[in-house]
């Protein structure tokens, strides 16, 4: 089975999405999304802790998208896992995805 981590090069699976979200929104959804466990934010990395695993979301500002009269901030968010099996990984992102997913897009 082919994996959707990217592995390029790097020594953490990674996962990469873009996203119609402001900062404030993202933060919002944020407890829910990842389970209600302890994280720190630093600028635009969130280190989230769950034991002797963490999980580094980056928030990337994307500009902003046309929609009808709307401009959409659009982010790219990046996520980094470290300590976890590929196995946890789905799982953790099938939660942040049950919890940030709404009519629409994100």
């Amino acid at each position: 089975m082919n994996s959707p981590f990217i592995r390029d090069g790097q020594a953490e699976p990674r996962f990469d999405r873009e996203v119609n979200i402001s900062r404030k929104e993202f933060l919002r959804q944020l407890p829910d999304a990842i389970g209600n466990r302890e994280f720190d934010i630093e600028g635009n990395q969130i280190i989230v802790r769950d034991g002797d695993k963490r999980v580094r979301i980056t928030i990337m500002d994307e500009g902003t998208e046309k929609m009808g009269a709307l401009d959409v901030p659009m982010k790219k968010i990046s996520f980094a896992f470290d300590g976890y099996s590929e196995q946890e990984i789905e799982s953790f992102m099938e939660n942040y995805d049950e919890q940030t997913l709404r009519v629409g897009g994100m």
